[in-house]
């Protein structure tokens, strides 16, 4: 709480003045910052709602294609993985079933490509609140957030969703029951899985931030190494479909990020301490 006070007493740049900012000054700068952001978000999922026959056939359809790039290469892996197309027949089964899934991808899909200029928004926000060394601490995150939420969604896209779409395509629960997929259900899962994907790249991020508040420590990260190879399994199984190859998938790169998070939990240790000890030496 006394961060969050401390944030709202901010002040404007000395050129103009050294007034502060009241309660309601805030409300109407947040007001205006989540308008530009809700403005640019409404825009591309418009755009892609009117391309919504390009949109699934390129980005949806097209996954189920031997030919598609993730899919040759599990063909040159294994020759299990080799088909000339999906032998799926996606379908609509309720009235407004596609127009509905049409505006969730394009909310969706808009809330991807607009993410760096969210959260520079949130930044620019944020921003007049920190003092000039915070403010350098933490300038070049919306890069390193929009990097690995790209990352994400690029891995859950191009890695965990073909395994699974394959992985479904062939499960039969008996003989004679075929897979005929609603076109929801796919719009939903694709969804599930690159969104979710993107936003549990941000563990470094995550980890940086609760460092710098003291809730986690590289002692206690180490400690608990074992227990968080299970956590990361189930979120895995959370995001992915419940079959365990898209689950390893997922899991694999994500323990890679833990242990990256180990390393960014000590530089911030190691900067406190240099900090800590500068401010013993002036005092």
């Amino acid at each position: 709480m006394s961060f969050f006070t401390s944030w709202l007493k901010k002040r404007v740049p000395a050129e103009e003045g050294e007034s502060e900012m009241s309660f309601f000054d805030h409300l109407d700068e947040l007001r205006s910052h989540l308008f530009r952001m809700a403005i640019s978000v409404v825009i591309v999922a418009g755009v892609l709602f009117a391309y919504r026959n390009e949109v699934m056939t390129e980005i949806f359809r097209k996954p189920m294609n031997g030919d598609w790039i993730s899919n040759r290469m599990l063909c040159q892996m294994s020759a299990a993985f080799c088909f000339e197309r999906i032998p799926i027949d996606l379908q609509s089964l309720s009235p407004g079933e596609q127009f509905n899934k049409a505006l969730t991808y394009s909310l969706i899909g808009a809330v991807i490509i607009c993410f760096p200029y969210l959260l520079w928004e949130i930044w620019r926000f944020i921003k007049p609140g920190l003092r000039n060394k915070e403010v350098k601490a933490v300038n070049s995150n919306v890069f390193w957030m929009s990097l690995l939420f790209f990352m994400g969604v690029s891995f859950g896209y191009y890695v965990v969703m073909p395994f699974s779409l394959i992985f479904f395509s062939q499960f039969t629960l008996m003989e004679g029951i075929e897979n005929n997929w609603r076109i929801g259900e796919l719009i939903s899962f694709v969804s599930m899985v690159v969104l979710g994907s993107g936003l549990l790249f941000q563990l470094p991020v995550a980890v940086y931030y609760l460092s710098k508040i003291g809730i986690l420590s590289s002692a206690f990260m180490r400690k608990y190494r074992r227990h968080s190879i299970v956590v990361i399994l189930i979120i895995a199984g959370f995001i992915t479909p419940p079959d365990p190859f898209s689950q390893v998938f997922l899991a694999l790169p994500l323990y890679v990020l833990y242990e990256v998070s180990i390393y960014v939990c000590l530089r911030v240790e190691k900067a406190e301490k240099l900090a800590e000890a500068a401010r013993i030496a002036g005092s």
